[in-house]
C-alpha cells in the first residue's frame, strides 16, 4: 500500500527542481534541509520512482523525475486557481512566470506587469531575463508558462504568436550632424564610428542579413555585448549605432533618435508557449496585455521633441 502524500511533498520537489539546491529549496519553502529531504523521499516511495540523481557536485532530475515535475507544476497550479477562487489561496500561489530576453525585461515587463497588477494585485510575478535561445528552453521545460521573443520558425512543441513589431532607429549623439532629421539613410553613417553588438546576438544576425540583401556595408569601429551598452557608448559621444525601438526610447534625452531607412529594418516580436497548453487565467491575462498595444512603451523623441 503506498503512503499517504501531500500537496507539500509535490511543492518540495518542485523547489528542489527549481533550484537544483536543497539548501536553497529549504530556505525558499522557510524549513530545514533535512524536513525536505523527507518530503522528497516520501514521495519517491509513494511514486516507487527515483525523481533526482543528488551528488557530491550537482542535483539533477532522472528522465521520470522531469514527467513528474512538470505534472507537479500542473496539479500545483490547479489547486492554487481552486484555492483562490474560493479564498483560501494565500499558501498556493504560485504566480505567473514569463521569461523574456534581456532587453524586453528592461523596457516593456515594468509597464506591463504595473498594468497586471492593477488588477491582480496579489499574484506574484517571476521574469526570466535571458537570451533568445534560453526563453525558448525555459518554454520548452515548462519553466516559464510563456515567453517573449523573435519570431521564429514554427516547431512542434513551442506555439508562436505574432505580439507587436519593433523598427530598427538611428541612434546618433546630441549634437550629431544628422541632429534634426526625422530619417537617416544607412549610407550617411558610413562615415562614423559605428558600435555594433557582437556577431551572434538575435539584432546583429538580423542586421546583418538585411544589410547584405541590400549590398549595404558598415563599418564597426567597436563592438560590445548588448544594446543597452551600444547606446551608452553613443550616449557618450563614441560613435552611432542602430537599435530597436524599446531599448532606444529607454536613452531619451541622452541621444537622439531617427527612422533608419534604405533599408528599413524591423523586429517581429511573439509570444511563446507550449503547443496546446491551456493556460491559468493569471497567465493568461499577462499574456493578452502583452498582445495589446497599451503595454507598449512610449514612441522614442524624434530630434524634434515629437514622439
Amino acid at each position: 500500500m503506498r503512503k499517504n502524500i501531500s500537496a507539500g511533498d509535490f511543492e518540495a520537489f518542485v523547489a528542489i527542481a527549481n533550484h537544483l539546491n536543497f539548501r536553497t529549496a529549504a530556505e525558499a519553502l522557510n524549513i530545514s534541509a533535512s524536513a525536505l529531504s523527507r518530503r522528497l523521499q516520501k514521495l519517491e516511495n509513494a511514486l516507487d520512482t527515483q525523481l533526482l540523481i543528488r551528488t557530491t557536485r550537482e542535483v539533477r532530475l532522472t528522465a521520470a523525475g522531469t514527467q513528474v515535475y512538470l505534472q507537479s507544476r500542473e496539479v500545483l497550479a490547479d489547486m492554487a486557481e481552486m484555492l483562490e477562487a474560493t479564498g483560501k489561496g494565500a499558501r498556493y500561489q504560485p504566480g505567473v512566470t514569463v521569461a523574456c530576453t534581456n532587453s524586453h525585461a528592461q523596457t516593456l515587463m515594468p509597464r506591463a506587469v504595473a498594468q497586471f497588477s492593477r488588477v491582480l494585485a496579489d499574484t506574484p510575478v517571476r521574469v526570466i531575463s535571458a537570451s533568445a535561445t534560453e526563453v525558448l528552453d525555459a518554454v520548452r521545460r515548462g519553466d516559464a508558462d510563456f515567453g517573449l521573443s523573435d519570431l521564429g520558425a514554427q516547431e512542434s512543441s513551442l506555439e508562436f504568436v505574432p505580439a507587436f513589431r519593433e523598427s530598427v532607429l538611428a541612434a546618433l549623439p546630441l549634437g550629431h550632424r544628422l541632429a534634426g532629421r526625422a530619417e537617416v539613410r544607412w549610407a550617411e553613417l558610413r562615415n562614423d564610428r559605428y558600435v555594433s553588438v557582437w556577431r551572434g546576438a538575435p539584432i546583429r544576425t538580423l542586421l546583418d542579413f538585411e544589410l547584405a540583401r541590400a549590398r549595404m556595408k558598415i563599418s564597426i569601429f567597436y563592438e560590445v555585448g548588448n544594446q543597452h551598452t551600444a547606446l551608452g557608448f553613443v550616449a557618450s559621444g563614441l560613435g552611432v549605432t542602430a537599435a530597436t525601438e524599446l531599448i532606444a526610447g529607454s536613452f531619451s534625452g541622452r541621444l537622439l533618435t531617427a527612422r533608419l531607412v534604405a533599408p528599413e529594418i524591423v523586429c517581429q516580436r511573439a509570444l511563446i508557449r507550449r503547443n496546446g497548453k491551456v493556460m491559468r487565467p493569471s497567465a493568461q491575462m499577462l499574456w493578452d496585455i502583452l498582445l495589446s498595444t497599451e503595454s507598449r512603451a512610449p514612441a522614442p523623441l524624434r530630434p524634434d521633441g515629437k514622439t
